[in-house]
């Protein structure tokens, strides 16, 4: 049977809400999609001190539709699993200060923008945005896609 996902604004600030730490406030909430490679989680391992704010990160779970939150210092990914959406598969505290760089591009075949962000030691995680999520209870995607993408400028 075909199931449709549906993202619901409740569950996406319930979870990002469940990851920020004491005096944290979230800058900006949103859907979207992660793909980070096998050998971009070997690089994510090695960096220093990312243990403690990644986690342990396995080979099937590092692809796939996401929440993002962004704080005064770090990028939240939370990776939900494909087949519900409302349970989370990892979860991923990037901090703003090992982003080396950053790349966004606007798809030629979607409305997505690819969001290539390098840290420090050349790992690598791919997101894909869109300011316009066609399910129900997404109200906030676009205004909050245009403040991740503010945010990310000013880098």
């Amino acid at each position: 049977m075909f199931s449709v996902k549906i993202f619901k604004e409740e569950d996406m600030n319930r979870i990002l809400k469940s990851m920020l730490k004491n005096g944290e406030e979230l800058k900006c909430k949103l859907c979207a999609m992660v793909t980070i490679t096998d050998d971009n989680i070997l690089k994510l391992k090695e960096l220093e001190n990312m243990d403690s704010v990644i986690g342990s990160i396995s080979k099937n779970i590092t692809k796939g539709y996401c929440y993002l939150g962004v704080t005064e210092n770090e990028i939240l990914v939370t990776i939900l699993n494909s087949i519900d959406i409302s349970k989370i598969n990892n979860r991923l505290r990037i901090p703003l200060d090992e982003i080396s760089s950053i790349e966004v591009a606007k798809s030629l075949f979607s409305k997505n923008i690819k969001v290539k962000i390098t840290l420090r030691g050349n790992a690598i995680i791919n997101l894909y945005v869109t300011s316009s999520v066609l399910t129900y209870g997404m109200l906030s995607q676009k205004a909050n896609a245009s403040e991740f993408f503010k945010i990310l400028s000013e880098l």
